[in-house]
């Protein structure tokens, strides 16, 4: 996996060894958040590749959509894509929220407000 300058886009993946050790296990962090995992397992059947997005949470009295949260795949390219599939669309439901939170009062649960904002300058908590 390539790793990409954090620096450069504070949006950019960073890929690397979950457990910080050479192997077929790889983690994906923005802006310092785990995000997910992709990792080989064998079995008696052969060799696959399972993914997991570790991010995605429920909140009570707030709407999101429905985001896969994990699967089992033939190849490393599948699994990768499956995880960017699922956390495009976490992406997309905290961008929304920040909006929303950001102009008007509202009565967000402190955990999704926490969840929307991690890793961004929230104006209202000024």
């Amino acid at each position: 996996m390539t790793e990409r300058d954090p620096t450069a886009d504070p949006d950019a993946e960073v890929w690397s060894y979950t457990f910080g050790e050479r192997g077929p296990d790889f983690l994906l962090t923005v802006r310092g958040e785990a995000i997910g995992r992709v990792y080989l397992v064998t079995y008696p059947a052969g060799p696959t590749w399972l993914w997991a997005i570790h991010c995605s949470r429920r909140f009570v009295a707030v709407w999101k959509p429905h985001i896969p949260i994990g699967g089992e795949v033939r190849t490393k390219a599948e699994a990768v894509a499956a995880l960017r599939g699922a956390w495009e669309i976490e992406r997309e439901w905290r961008c929304e929220l920040r909006e929303a939170s950001a102009t008007t009062h509202g009565c967000w649960p402190p955990e999704a407000l926490r969840a929307a904002w991690r890793g961004y300058e929230n104006p209202r908590s000024s």
